[in-house]
């Protein structure tokens, strides 16, 4: 029942993603929720800079958005990903966390790994809740649909939107007390 309720996830983020590209977002008309900093205006000495890319500078996110505080709780971790463009990609994020505090900053990694830090923001473009992330590392820079989470707030799923030409992927995040291990991960679904 549980394969069921997932599958039945993922198609209806599969329609989300075919209305999104028919949708005008902020992405098409030039604006982002973030502004980045080009890379001559950040300092080197900054810990949001890297040879790979630089982040805006954190905005403490709208506390009174009840996404906002389920990002808050723990660890989020990719359990489920899914690349419409190329099957081979599946499940390739999967173990993949970001760790959202207060003041508008995260960190992320693989595993028990930290591979990036930036800042995210949660907004709100027409119905869509959108999260925004902007790492250091500027292949981890991505823009969500946040379309669903569960009552008790410990799962949501995710797609991708055209910001950094994402439509095409899905996920599944689980929110965790700690990093994910390699381990926890072994089952097959």
């Amino acid at each position: 029942m549980k394969h069921i309720i997932i599958l039945a996830g993922f198609i209806l983020c599969f329609a989300a993603c075919k209305q999104e590209q028919e949708a005008t977002t902020n992405a098409t008309n030039g604006s982002t929720p973030i502004a980045v900093a080009p890379e001559n205006q950040v300092d080197a000495a900054s810990p949001t800079a890297t040879n790979t890319g630089s982040t805006a500078t954190a905005v403490a996110p709208d506390m009174n958005m009840p996404k906002v505080k389920a990002l808050l709780n723990g660890w989020w971790v990719i359990e489920f990903w899914v690349d419409a463009k190329n099957d081979a990609n599946k499940g390739a994020m999967r173990g993949h966390w970001m760790k959202f505090e207060e003041d508008g900053t995260y960190t992320s990694g693989m595993w028990d790994k930290q591979t990036a830090q930036g800042v995210w923001a949660v907004t709100m473009d027409q119905n869509r809740t959108l999260l925004t992330l902007d790492s250091n590392n500027d292949a981890e820079d991505m823009q969500f649909n946040m379309q669903g989470i569960t009552a008790d707030e410990d799962a949501m799923s995710w797609s991708g939107t055209r910001a950094f030409d994402m439509p095409h992927l899905l996920c599944k995040v689980i929110q965790m007390g700690s990093r994910p291990t390699k381990e926890q991960f072994e089952q097959t679904f």
